[in-house]
């Protein structure tokens, strides 16, 4: 199958698993992970940077789709793919980063006490 074809079919709604070769798939190992205590401002630089890139990659999957891909027929359930683009870019990030901050300043107010 093609990449086009597998992407009409993805886009659809339809069922591609038949087209994947499980056989090949290959799980990543897990890595240990690394602590890494930074300033305030380079967190805020980065965050800002990863809000930039999650901009451009919506933007961009929402100009290669017209409007009825978008919004022109269901897409997960009731929903069109337009719809789900707008309530999973909105206000998760927000209450996430808020979230975040909210973490960051507890423990920058624990670490000072």
């Amino acid at each position: 199958m093609k990449a086009t074809e597998f992407e009409n079919k993805f886009d659809a709604g339809e069922n591609v698993s038949d087209a994947i070769d499980w056989s090949q798939a290959r799980r990543r190992t897990i890595s240990p992970s690394v602590n890494v205590d930074v300033p305030a401002w380079v967190m805020d630089s980065l965050d800002k940077q990863a809000r930039h890139i999650a901009e451009r990659r919506t933007v961009s999957l929402i100009e290669a789709r017209s409007n009825d891909d978008l919004y022109g027929r269901p897409w997960c359930e009731k929903w069109t793919m337009g719809r789900m683009i707008q309530f999973n870019t909105a206000s998760p990030y927000a209450k996430a980063r808020g979230q975040v901050r909210k973490w960051l300043t507890t423990k920058s107010a624990s670490r000072k006490s």
